[in-house]
């Protein structure tokens, strides 16, 4: 069992510690746990430490990036979102390889969507589908991404899709009668077929699915996804912690 440090542990930035003390398991309904013991240690994401309690907030986050045509800044604001929250990612597409933005950019993407199928679905809270031209290209017809759109829907985790990709929820049957948004245009049309409640609002949020509208809007629909992982944003309100405004974009 490997053994690390109060100090080290904070640093990382995965933890709350409050003055109280507690003596307890794991609570099954988030990814929180508190124990009480002489020093901090580890063991299949459990931590313990004495006179305090210490409440771990390990979360993992799959994003479906489009091979080509995803949107630069719609993928900035969510992962800046991410990263100030302590959230780990992984990025996962089609297939492996390099993704290239509209602007330009490239991200390296080391998972096939059935590579998560297969291997590795298990590991995450949230899965959030970016749209860009590419979401629509890519992303409508694909059968793995909409086989896995299932299995984290049967499984109960949270769901997030921006710009295009709403498309891809609805068409795995998944917000059939559920209101939902997605961005202007033939995408509305594409909705409405699959007798999605359709609401002209930058983002909804509803029984662990957010879609956003716009790429701009990349920034509350990632802190949605966070603060479904932490408990409930319809009850809760904000959990997540304020991403900068400046990521290289002006925003």
């Amino acid at each position: 069992m490997r053994s690390l440090s109060v100090l080290n542990l904070i640093q990382k930035g995965r933890f709350m510690i409050t003055g109280e003390e507690h003596t307890g398991h794991r609570r099954p309904d988030t990814q929180r746990f508190f124990y009480t013991t002489d020093q901090i240690s580890s063991h299949q994401y459990c931590y313990t430490i004495r006179n305090t309690t210490l409440y771990y907030l390990f979360m993992k986050i799959l994003i479906a990036v489009p091979p080509t045509g995803y949107h630069d800044k719609e993928l900035s604001l969510v992962i800046a979102v991410f990263d100030h929250n302590k959230a780990e990612y992984e990025f996962a597409s089609n297939q492996a390889g390099y993704a290239k933005g509209t602007l330009g950019g490239r991200v390296y993407v080391p998972l096939s969507f059935e590579d998560v199928i297969l291997h590795k679905e298990s590991e995450y809270d949230a899965m959030a589908i970016l749209g860009g031209h590419g979401g629509q290209a890519h992303f409508w017809n694909s059968k793995d991404l909409l086989e896995l759109v299932k299995i984290f829907r049967l499984h109960r985790k949270v769901l997030g899709a921006i710009s295009t990709s709403p498309v891809v929820l609805a068409r795995a049957g998944i917000l059939k009668k559920r209101p939902a948004t997605v961005i202007n245009g033939p995408p509305i049309r594409e909705m409405m077929k699959a007798d999605v409640k359709f609401e002209d609002k930058p983002v909804v949020f509803l029984d662990r699915i957010v879609t956003a509208r716009n790429p701009d809007d990349g920034k509350r629909f990632a802190e949605l996804i966070i603060e479904y992982i932490l408990g409930n944003p319809e009850f809760n309100g904000p959990q997540v912690v304020p991403a900068p405004n400046k990521l290289g974009f002006d925003i």
